[in-house]
C-alpha cells in the first residue's frame, strides 16, 4: 500500500519536472529568435548612425555612446 503511494508520487514529480524543463527550454528558444532580430535591428541603426556621423565629419568623428532622450 505504501509502495504504491511512494511509486504514484515519484511518477507525478517526474512528469512535472519533465514537462517544466520540456517548456522551459521551448520558451527559451523562442525568446531567443526574437532577441536575435532585435540584435540585428540594432547593429543596423548603430552602422547607419555610423556611417551619417563619418559623412558630417569627413572621416573624423567618432561614435563613443548612444542614448536615448525620453520626450
Amino acid at each position: 500500500m505504501i509502495y504504491s503511494i511512494s511509486l504514484s508520487g515519484l511518477i507525478v514529480v517526474f512528469t512535472v519536472l519533465f514537462f517544466v524543463f520540456f517548456v522551459g527550454k521551448q520558451l527559451i528558444l523562442i525568446t531567443n529568435k526574437f532577441s536575435t532580430n532585435l540584435k540585428n535591428e540594432e547593429k543596423e541603426i548603430n552602422k547607419i548612425i555610423d556611417s551619417k556621423i563619418s559623412d558630417i565629419s569627413e572621416g573624423k568623428g567618432k561614435v563613443i555612446k548612444i542614448t536615448k532622450i525620453d520626450s
